[in-house]
């Protein structure tokens, strides 16, 4: 596995999706692929409930966009990565980035598409800072990041490339948690476990419900609830959350 640029290894109900491309997990067109090709892996996976991804190259989670692929003057990006990052958004599993590294500009979306962002407290940084090389975010970065953490701060970190520390994003609602180095990969884990044992079916449609909704008037998304809400609550899940909830004890999903 070790010579994959994507690799997708199992911790019981937890896929860890691991890019390894030095030295920056520049985002080409061979790496956003594989990329997509391993979510998809994992989405499909039944044993697999949360997803992590990560890096395995010291210091770096992501870089961002090859830059070496757009010094021929053409100025074209070699693939349709917002396309493939709206398909990652998509899956239906919660997934969990631990950003062990600097995550910036494609780096940092590519964690915007993620449901949770945790990050190592060190030297390790975040931001879109496609400004700095006269561009600006393509893969959902002037959408994803106002909605997450409002226009206005949104609006002065992409207007001044800003680079933000691992306790600096937390304080702004970038990234959930930040652990020590050392700790990022359990605690990330540790948090996938307990998201695991909810039930998948639920989760899916929540997910569903929030993305979707979003990108609807209120109306269309209390709509688009009621009609998920519908559809989970005659489910075996369904019977055995109500079922453990009048035992007072666990519940036991299988995701039927």
């Amino acid at each position: 596995m070790s010579d994959q640029i994507v690799s997708l290894e199992k911790e019981e109900s937890v896929g860890i999706i691991t890019m390894n491309r030095p030295p920056v997990n520049g985002m080409d067109a061979d790496l956003v692929t594989e990329l997509l090709n391993v979510f998809r892996k994992a989405e499909e996976d039944e044993q697999i409930r949360v997803i992590v991804v990560t890096s395995k190259v010291e210091g770096i989670f992501s870089a961002g966009l090859d830059i070496s692929t757009m010094t021929s003057g053409e100025g074209k990006v070699p693939v349709d990565i917002q396309k493939f990052f709206n398909d990652i958004q998509k899956i239906g599993k919660p997934v969990v980035a631990a950003i062990n590294g600097h995550a910036l500009g494609g780096g940092c979306e590519l964690s915007l598409v993620c449901d949770f962002r945790f990050m190592a407290r060190g030297k390790a940084t975040i931001g879109q800072t496609e400004v700095n090389l006269g561009i600006i975010p393509g893969a959902g970065g002037t959408q994803r990041l106002p909605r997450l953490i409002g226009v206005g701060k949104a609006t002065e970190l992409l207007f001044k490339g800003s680079r933000l520390k691992a306790d600096e994003a937390r304080e702004i609602g970038l990234v959930h948690q930040v652990f020590e180095a050392e700790k990022l990969m359990e605690g990330s884990l540790a948090y996938a476990r307990d998201l695991a044992a909810q039930a998948p079916r639920a989760i899916r449609l929540i997910k569903k419900c929030i993305h979707q909704g979003l990108d609807n008037d209120l109306e269309s998304g209390l709509k688009l609830e009621s009609g998920s809400f519908a559809e989970v609550i005659t489910t075996k899940d369904a019977l055995e959350g109500f079922t453990a909830f009048m035992e007072k004890r666990q519940p036991h999903f299988k995701g039927e």
